[in-house]
């Protein structure tokens, strides 16, 4: 496999100047984690008592989502705690979960950064694409296609193709369980929203309580995947021009529409 080149920071700065740049904080990274739980809290507050800010509070539980995953990022290098135990408890603990397994997979990127062994050469192989393209993919995005076909479409195919006999029940206990953070989120999210749908606000507005539940899921399901992806490479870019003849663009085995 070919190893991405490596640079010592060293070479390029001066002790002095690369010491505060290294330095873990033991409160800056549990701030964080608290200032996003918090936001979401007075979101959900925000919609509790005016339930016509509901489409806003959806937009901004999904960024503080975004922002508690690269928390889990940062703790996934290290960077969120000086001490280990606290940062991988903190970073696994409180953000989105997974980091153990997000550790592997993230480190194997920044060591095969760009070759044809890094697990995210699929997220910036297409780029550069067309303004259409880059359309189509926000809206994708925003009504939470993109987080369908990463999070449920592999749950539904493996539903439907299931032999004949086998039981559903332990399919859908097992993917409940991967998944038991976004289910607890849109549960805690629900008894505290929906109460308002019966109360006076909740009827002067008109919202039922269906409508008023769960700002948590579709803020998960829509906000944090365009910047998510706008981020994960400083390679992506937009093309006036349109793709090859054949539709095709970069070295992903997919179209970039």
């Amino acid at each position: 496999m070919a190893v991405a080149a490596r640079v010592d920071p060293k070479t390029l700065f001066a002790p002095d100047e690369w010491a505060p740049l290294a330095r873990r904080s033991s409160w800056k990274g549990l701030a964080l984690i608290a200032h996003a739980w918090g936001v979401i809290a007075l979101a959900v507050a925000m919609a509790v008592v005016w339930p016509l800010t509901i489409p806003l509070a959806i937009a901004i539980i999904g960024a503080r989502q975004l922002g508690l995953a690269i928390l889990m990022h940062d703790a996934a290098h290290g960077a969120l705690h000086p001490s280990l135990a606290v940062n991988d408890w903190a970073g696994d603990r409180l953000t989105t979960g997974g980091l153990q397994a997000y550790r592997t997979y993230h480190l194997g990127h920044h060591k095969y950064a760009q070759q044809a062994e890094d697990p995210d050469l699929v997220l910036s192989a297409p780029f550069p694409i067309t303004p259409m393209s880059l359309r189509r993919k926000i809206i994708r995005d925003l009504t939470g296609q993109t987080y369908y076909k990463l999070r449920w479409s592999t749950l539904v195919k493996r539903i439907a193709s299931r032999p004949a006999g086998e039981p559903l029940w332990p399919i859908l206990k097992g993917a409940v369980w991967q998944r038991r953070r976004f289910f607890t989120g849109m549960v805690v999210t629900v008894a505290l929203t929906a109460p308002s749908a019966f109360g006076g606000c909740g009827r002067r507005c008109g919202w039922s309580r269906r409508q008023l539940g769960c700002p948590w899921s579709p803020g998960c399901a829509t906000s944090p995947s365009t910047p998510a992806w706008v981020r994960t490479s400083p390679t992506r870019s937009v093309t006036p021009a349109p793709p090859g003849p054949t539709g095709w663009s970069g070295r992903s085995s997919r179209p970039t529409t």
